[in-house]
């Protein structure tokens, strides 16, 4: 009698398998996309704050080269080191007088901005706004995928 040898059924199971690595590997290539946005996301949160900490750094200093002149008219005679000073360290910054109202606007290169506003009195002045703000402009530069 002859023995009939059994033979080995691979189709169902390759392609089982086939099917598995595509999905590994579109998932792959997904994950790989999803960290450069991430990655791009991060680095503008990370310019932003930057940004943020050095018009409230500038402004600071701004404030104490106030305080130091003193009234108004002293004040008003310092402010072209204060500007130099703040221009120094990468912040531009303009200033307007309106009687007895100083306002100050720093500016640093992304665009994020801190205006501070002080109204002077008797030889002192009082802070009446402190608002950070951002000029947005829209960047088509950068893509969400670059490609594999």
């Amino acid at each position: 009698m002859a023995r009939s040898h059994g033979s080995v059924r691979i189709g169902p199971t390759s392609i089982i398998i086939l099917a598995v690595a595509i999905c590994l590997a579109v998932m792959a290539m997904l994950a790989v996309a999803t960290t450069q946005s991430v990655h791009a996301s991060a680095q503008r949160q990370a310019q932003f704050t930057t940004d943020t900490y050095l018009n409230e750094s500038v402004a600071q200093e701004f404030l104490a080269g106030v305080s130091e002149a003193g009234d108004i008219s002293d004040a008003e005679n310092a402010l072209p080191t204060l500007i130099r000073n703040a221009q120094a360290r990468g912040v531009s910054v303009e200033t307007t007088m309106s009687g007895d109202t100083l306002t100050a606007v720093f500016t640093a290169d992304s665009g994020r901005s801190l205006q501070v506003t002080l109204e002077f009195d008797s030889g002192d002045y009082r802070i009446t706004e402190w608002m950070s703000s951002t000029v947005w402009e829209v960047d088509d530069s950068e893509k969400l995928w670059g490609g594999m």
